[in-house]
């Protein structure tokens, strides 16, 4: 087992984490941006990675069938970290008498309470220190993924109804997950406002502060000069009747909106040649690989790329057809350049990031292709002026953002 404690560890009091998986939940990689902000501005913390499930004694004691289940295995990956961290902390020769456990799911947090207390009693190392356990002082702030429950009736537009068992299940299982999570926690924090009001609305006995952090933007705002600008940016005069769109996402159908980007761009098609872009990989390929191949202009689908520039240098209006998203991190990239200007479904976190109407369309389409004419007659200047104030608003520190929402 890895254990990472950095160097200034001598404070009694200590930001605790379980190493990030390898490959990350989404483009914005939060846990990682933390640790490399503790790291370089020497903030002390310990960063536990899970081990072999092979040390636990809760291996010997379970039927297989328990055993071989995903939830098993993180219940074990946590159980074990916490048995570590506190072997770590009852030798004795630490200082530390305050843990700040940063949870980046529901799950960790509710994992971390239960084994934590299960450990307690444990007649082993445990249960010789359980004094020294009792003096540490814990406490758990919850950073959450998002709202699953929306995400998966989104994705699921035919599973609704009461008779429908593994739908009102599945519905139910998160609810009750999200619920625990706030419990348990000492601070909740969500990444956009909307999710803060779909929480006090769903728990509204719970009477929990649920703060919002939402995500920064990826770099500093692009600071083109207008002649600058005038070579890339899209001016409707200069089309000849042609333009590119592009779409980046991962290619969930209803959630992502493919269906309606493909009805955006034959809309288009009645005023415009339309060249297409496509850049994601996910279990609907296949479905906006066929779609692509009826529309009159050409159309490129990349896969999933890491590196955007190359894409948006070569796109005169990304569209962002979601019907939902937790918090969309290609709208804040989008947003730190002035091209390829943004044409974005009007669904709650692209309204409360914008804040701009000009930019977003019903998801009827009823306005999309007026909206989309006006957009590519706004001046250079114009364009600009529609975002700075949000882009002087999202510009900031984010891991210094959040180290002080856990200190406060």
């Amino acid at each position: 087992m890895k254990t990472f404690i950095s160097e200034n560890n001598d404070s009694a009091e200590v930001i605790l984490l379980i190493e990030p998986p390898q490959g990350g939940h989404g483009a914005f990689r939060r846990k990682a941006i933390l640790i490399s902000h503790m790291i370089e501005n020497s903030i002390p913390f310990i960063l536990l990675s899970t081990p072999s499930k092979n040390i636990s004694p809760l291996n010997k004691i379970l039927p297989s069938s328990i055993k071989n289940s995903q939830i098993f295995k993180n219940i074990l990956s946590v159980n074990s970290v916490v048995e570590h961290l506190f072997a770590l902390l009852c030798t004795g020769k630490s200082k530390i008498n305050s843990i700040r456990f940063v949870s980046f799911s529901e799950y960790e947090t509710i994992y971390f309470f239960l084994l934590k207390v299960f450990s307690m009693f444990r007649k082993n190392l445990f249960y010789r220190h359980i004094s020294s356990i009792h003096k540490l002082r814990f406490r758990v702030l919850t950073f959450s993924r998002g709202d699953i429950v929306s995400i998966y009736r989104v994705n699921n537009p035919n599973a609704n109804g009461y008779l429908n068992f593994s739908y009102c299940a599945y519905i139910a299982h998160y609810m009750i997950l999200q619920y625990l999570g706030l419990l348990l926690s000492d601070k909740y924090a969500v990444q956009m406002p909307f999710l803060r009001h779909i929480l006090i609305h769903r728990f509204k006995y719970l009477f929990r502060p649920i703060h919002v952090i939402c995500n920064n933007l990826p770099n500093e705002p692009h600071t083109q000069s207008i002649e600058d600008a005038s070579k890339s940016v899209p001016k409707a005069q200069n089309f000849s009747n042609q333009i590119t769109v592009a779409l980046v996402a991962p290619l969930y159908k209803y959630c992502k909106g493919l269906d309606i980007f493909i009805d955006c761009c034959r809309l288009l098609e009645m005023s415009y040649k339309v060249n297409v872009f496509v850049a994601g990989s996910g279990p609907d390929e296949l479905f906006i690989k066929e779609k692509l191949k009826y529309l009159s202009g050409s159309s490129v689908h990349f896969g999933w790329l890491s590196d955007l520039s190359e894409l948006f240098d070569n796109t005169d209006v990304i569209i962002i057809p979601s019907r939902y998203d937790s918090c969309p991190n290609l709208l804040l990239e989008a947003m730190t350049r002035n091209s390829p200007r943004i044409m974005a479904s009007n669904i709650k976190s692209h309204s409360e990031l914008l804040c701009e109407d000009k930019l977003l369309f019903d998801l009827s389409l009823s306005d999309f292709l007026s909206k989309f004419k006006s957009l590519l007659l706004l001046s250079d200047v114009q364009y600009s002026s529609l975002l700075d104030h949000r882009r002087r608003e999202l510009t900031f520190d984010w891991p210094s953002k959040v180290i002080e929402w856990v200190n406060s």
